[in-house]
This record gives structure tokens, sequence and C-alpha cells, in this order.
């Protein structure tokens, strides 16, 4: 992952959200731009306007509205949680040491990303595969259930690669 990313990759990746500060008292942000438009559209939540804003001009919005919202040190961007081993260190371990479990960590969700993508074994081979993941899992400290379902928010769309901001 080194070789690939930057150090700050998993505190970056997949961190942009959208804001609405229009007559609001304290802004409200937003995990995804779906989720935006639909509240820029809701006139009720904006009472100073007559008419909602334009496909056209929340394309424009949209833009200007946008922020990274970096994780905190050592979350995972596929759970977005700290995994156990590092919680249970603080801030007391090595941090070369903690970037390196953190990866371990992120190397196990996409290797289980990975098996999803291959053809499924017969049922005697598939038994037992799911015996062997689960005594491996109990050994490990990454949770995968629903990790494919955390990738990003249901309806949100594509957004640009990470670093890259428009």
């Amino acid at each position: 992952m080194a070789t690939a990313h930057s150090k700050n990759w998993p505190s970056d990746v997949h961190t942009m959200t959208w804001y609405c500060d229009l007559g609001h008292k304290e802004p409200i942000e937003f995990d995804n731009e779906v989720e935006w438009r639909e509240h820029m559209r809701t006139l009720s939540l904006h009472p100073g306007r007559s008419k909602p804003p334009s496909d056209a001009q929340l394309d424009t919005l949209a833009v200007r509205k946008q922020q990274l919202s970096p994780r905190e040190l050592y979350v995972c961007p596929f759970c977005e949680d700290r995994p156990q081993p590092i919680a249970v260190l603080g801030d007391r371990g090595n941090p070369t040491d903690i970037a390196n479990m953190l990866v371990t960590h992120i190397a196990e969700h996409v290797k289980s990303l990975s098996f999803l993508a291959l053809p499924g074994f017969d049922d005697e081979a598939a038994e037992e595969a799911t015996e062997e993941e689960e005594n491996i899992e109990k050994r490990r400290s990454v949770n995968f259930e629903n990790s494919d379902k955390r990738l990003r928010n249901p309806g949100s769309p594509l957004q640009p690669p990470s670093g890259d901001i428009y």
C-alpha cells in the first residue's frame, strides 16, 4: 500500500462531505451529494427562497459546498473504526508499528472483497471454507460483516479520485 498511496491515504480517502450554510445557524453536513441536493431542493428548510435552485445552480454550488473531512488518525476507511489492537495501544505505541497494523487491517478488508469476486465453490468446499473463515476471523480483529456495504453510502455518486480537489 505504501508504494501506491501516501501515508495519509487512510485518513483522506473518500472523505468528501457537502454542507449547507444557507439560512442555518450552524452548517449542516452531508456524507453524500445526493442527500445534499435533496436538502437544497427542500424549500421548507430554506424559508428565504421562493423556488428551488436549478440543476445548473446545484452543479455550481456542489463544487463550492464540498470539503475534505479527514478521518481520525488510524481509523480504517473500510469499517470506519479503529482496529482493536490499535485502540488498545492508544497513543503509547510506535507510530510506524501502528501504521503497519492499520495497513494489515486494511489488507484483510481488501482480501475479503477479493474473495467476493471469485466464482462460487461447490457446497462441500464452501462449507469447509466457511468453517475455516470463521476460525480465522475469530483470531483477527477485522469485522467483515457488511464491509462491502460500507464502501460508500447508498445512492452516493462516484467521487473524484482521492487527493483531487475541484
